[in-house]
């Protein structure tokens, strides 16, 4: 078997982005026709740095299987659950970032702003789109496109010093996502039309 190098792919390039707005349905939609080049939304906020481990997209499965009565082989397996989520440790403090992993309400008081946070916080419905580099500089990219994501658990916000103030955000997809890439190996050949 040949393998071919050049088709490894490895992200972490200075123009990845995560992208993210509060969740509307007209987003939705536009996030739904939106192509590989086309530029981000206006209302997506761009959230900056990742760490150096990037995001993930998370694939959860569990399939159950049914097993015959004679001889115990398993005769069917099924899927019972399965789950996407997209996690990114953002490392810039940006006003939505924040408001976000805090569920805060927001008020400008002047010269400094106040976030007013629960001591618990709510699930909040949310709009993705990750811009995702190769590193050669090859221009080879993946854009995933999250209409509706869950920002459901968060984690510890760490205050103190030689380490970087860091928001993870660990989000549900739901109703589906659409990857968009023009890596050549990946690229899906039309067929011939015809008899």
């Amino acid at each position: 078997m040949v393998t071919n190098s050049m088709n490894a792919l490895m992200f972490g390039s200075d123009d990845d982005s995560v992208f993210l707005a509060d969740y509307t349905s007209s987003l939705a939609e536009t996030l739904a026709t939106l192509e590989i080049d086309d530029p981000i939304p206006t209302s997506m906020v761009d959230c900056g740095w990742i760490s150096e481990d990037g995001p993930s997209l998370d694939l959860s499965d569990s399939v159950e299987r049914i097993r015959g009565h004679q001889g115990n082989k398993v005769v069917k397996e099924f899927m019972s659950e399965s789950d996407t989520n997209l996690t990114a440790n953002l490392l810039e403090s940006k006003l939505e970032i924040v408001k976000w992993n805090l569920d805060a309400k927001v008020t400008n008081k002047g010269d400094y702003t106040e976030y007013d946070a629960p001591a618990s916080r709510r699930v909040l419905n949310l709009c993705a789109v990750v811009d995702a580099f190769e590193t050669s500089g090859s221009g080879k990219r993946w854009r995933l496109i999250l209409p509706h994501v869950t920002l459901g658990e968060r984690s510890s916000i760490a205050l103190k010093a030689k380490e970087l103030t860091t928001y993870q955000y660990s989000l549900g997809v739901l109703d589906g996502f659409r990857l968009l890439t023009n890596t050549p190996a990946m690229l899906a050949t039309v067929l011939p039309v015809g008899p």
